[in-house]
């Protein structure tokens, strides 16, 4: 394909090529600025037809490059990480390479992409788990001893374990489908490159130095996610040393040793103490703060082509729209409750904010309605309290 966008770009340029000429030769009466036009655009013409020759090889060489970054960010974690079975950095590049999941490089097997998010799914659920029922009871056993307020907040975390599995689940397609897409965009490039170098000559905003930034662009995305996926494992096996004690007999956990590039770097993190302040200070709360900052950074690798074309072209970081589309299915589920309601009561506040929420449910709650599932689940007491606070009581006076 790229062959022959180069050939129909080769007879573009030959018969521009041709007409300038004959111009020139026959020195036709146009403006003067337009004769200029004419002259300058033989060099770019030169140029560019260069540029189309080697476009093929140029995005080879990008390539190549992409695996050079790969490999130095590969020594980086493997010189910081240190740990057991994690310091060969040729095990840490096949792992962001081809999902590779193994003992120091030898013993293992390529999952790829798709395999190495399942695991992720699979180590996530086993962590979080740990982190509320593990370290002497866990965070649900520090909960349990605050009575019934304590086991309202433990039902509470096990439907925001539910609601952070969905999420990681959101986020898995979303990652495949996004490099499935940007490996689309470099085949596209490629092939396409020689009409917009070709272009370039002629229109400005396109020509050999855009195609070269979207090029890199897209490349950059393979490194980036490998790299986040690291740091989202990094932050798993910080939850599982936080969660288990140091005593306990299970050993199952160096399971999580098996990704590359992690365990010395969890080691590294995990014996800093007195962080993070403020969010709980037991190993089995710090634990469950590790998951979640390990999902934090999974939901954003569906954003890492945004964000580095974002920063190629000077625009802000898009971290809090990656985080919050990661929410997408949570608010599909609050939507089709009474978070509409809610949000209403909490915009328009006092007796405006009731009334809204009264017209919401006042199908619901009716005299006329005792009969429905909804209608026998609320207690009597919450219908007045509705009513008066809606005015509809002064309104039937």
């Amino acid at each position: 394909l790229w062959v022959a966008s180069r050939n129909i770009v080769y007879g573009l340029i030959v018969i521009i090529a041709i007409v300038l000429a004959f111009m020139i030769m026959f020195r036709m009466k146009i403006s003067p600025q337009v004769v200029i036009s004419i002259q300058s655009a033989i060099p770019k013409i030169l140029i560019a037809l260069i540029l189309v020759t080697f476009s093929y090889a140029i995005a080879g060489l990008l390539v190549d490059l992409m695996y050079v970054v790969t490999g130095i960010i590969s020594l980086t974690v493997a010189s910081v990480g240190g740990g057991i079975f994690i310091n060969d950095p040729t095990a840490i590049f096949r792992f962001m390479t081809t999902g590779f999941i193994g003992i120091n490089g030898q013993i293992g097997v390529s999952v790829g992409i798709f395999g190495v998010l399942i695991f992720y799914l699979f180590i996530f659920t086993i962590s979080i788990f740990l982190a509320l029922f593990a370290s002497g009871g866990g965070v649900l056993g520090n909960l349990a001893t605050l009575g019934i307020m304590g086991n309202v907040v433990s039902l509470m975390s096990i439907i925001a374990l539910v609601i952070m599995t969905l999420i990681v689940l959101f986020a898995t397609f979303k990652i495949w489908w996004m490099l499935i897409r940007t490996f689309a965009q470099i085949l596209l490039l490629t092939i396409a490159a020689p009409f917009q170098i070709a272009f370039g000559a002629i229109i400005p905003g396109m020509g050999f130095g855009s195609w070269l930034k979207s090029m890199a662009a897209n490349l950059a995305v393979f490194p980036i996610t490998g790299l986040f996926l690291i740091l989202s494992f990094v932050f798993l096996m910080i939850s599982t040393q936080y969660s288990i004690p140091a005593s306990t007999s299970l050993s199952w956990w160096q399971l999580l040793y098996i990704i590359p590039g992690g365990v010395g770097m969890a080691n590294t993190l995990a014996s800093n103490t007195g962080w993070p302040p403020l969010l709980g200070s037991s190993n089995s709360m710090l634990g469950l703060i590790f998951v979640g900052a390990s999902v934090m950074v999974l939901t954003l690798i569906p954003k890492v082509a945004e964000i580095i074309k974002g920063a190629m072209s000077g625009r802000p970081f898009a971290f809090g729209s990656a985080i919050g589309e990661a929410w997408g299915p949570v608010r599909g589920l609050y939507g089709s409750t009474l978070g509409p309601q809610v949000d209403a009561v909490r915009k328009y506040g006092g007796e405006i904010g009731a009334q809204q929420f009264y017209r919401s449910v006042n199908s619901r709650v009716n005299p006329e309605n005792r009969d429905t599932a909804f209608s026998r689940g609320l207690p009597q007491w919450f219908k007045d309290y509705i009513r008066r606070a809606s005015g509809q009581d002064r309104t039937q006076r």
